[in-house]
């Protein structure tokens, strides 16, 4: 059964199916966890094991373009074995999960002295989300037909809203958000690793529902008009809520200890000779 994508079939009707909703979930999942490895990598190992490590920040890039050649070659040869479905489902599941295991597994590494275990563990983690990008957009060519580019450019973009969401969560995380067991006091990055690592869980999930061969369903126009409307209605939201939390949420000032007010000189004492 061949799946509907006929040039009679409203444009928005396929970005705000099931299907692609779900797959706009699903990869803005991965770049939640993909952007910190280009952002905040590379400063957080210098800080914590010295710059002579710092050049260690590039495995997991490196570790993340193996999986991009190895999960292509298993969605091809998979599809090649008439496995039309699960040629996608399957090396996005496998992807995430690692990732999920990889992230929860740098909870473990705080304290370690050796800069090792944790690169080992990220580069788990960089793995396992690069191995998602070749069936999410194999996944938009079966269900966007000659508008899979259009249908490729919405997951993309939602996509990149993944990016912007850890660009912002992950500083609020480390300053404000402890997890009883695994991050129990701030000023690390382990909180963050369990919310982007219950993303790829979830990620996981999503792929179950992902089918490229579900038949598109006949809908009325203003059932469509609803879905427009809703669809944008909830782009507006993410993106009013990035730039509020980025640009206009006020911020907090530091708090200064007692000790720490008498050492700062007065503005007064500054103009002094």
């Amino acid at each position: 059964e061949e799946p509907v994508t006929t040039e009679n079939v409203p444009y928005i009707q396929i970005v705000t199916s099931a299907n692609v909703l779900l797959a706009m979930f699903q990869y803005a999942a991965s770049n939640i966890t993909f952007f910190i490895s280009i952002t905040w990598l590379q400063p957080y190992i210098r800080k914590t094991w010295g710059d002579e490590f710092a050049y260690l920040a590039s495995v997991p890039l490196l570790g993340g373009a193996v999986a991009l050649w190895l999960s292509g070659w298993l969605v091809t040869a998979m599809h090649r074995r008439d496995m039309p479905i699960m040629s996608r489902r399957l090396p996005a599941m496998m992807g995430y999960s690692l990732g999920a295991i990889g992230l929860l597994l740098c909870t473990q590494t705080v304290e370690s002295t050796s800069v090792w275990p944790f690169i080992v563990c990220f580069s788990l983690a960089t793995f396992g989300v690069e191995m998602t990008l070749s069936p999410s957009w194999a996944f938009c060519m079966d269900i966007g037909g000659s508008r899979s580019g259009a249908v490729s450019a919405a997951m993309n973009m939602v996509g990149n809203m993944g990016a912007a969401v850890s660009a912002i969560a992950f500083p609020y995380f480390v300053a404000n958000v402890t997890i009883p067991f695994i991050a129990e006091k701030t000023g690390t990055a382990s909180s963050f690793f369990v919310f982007a690592a219950t993303m790829n869980t979830l990620a996981v999930v999503a792929w179950i529902f992902m089918n490229p061969r579900r038949e598109l369903k006949e809908i009325t126009v203003s059932a469509l008009k609803k879905r427009l409307v809703s669809f944008a209605g909830l782009i507006l939201v993410v993106v009013l809520t990035l730039v509020y939390t980025q640009f206009l949420l006020p911020k907090e000032k530091p708090k200064t200890s007692p000790s720490e007010a008498k050492q700062t000189p007065s503005s007064n004492d500054e103009m002094q000779p």
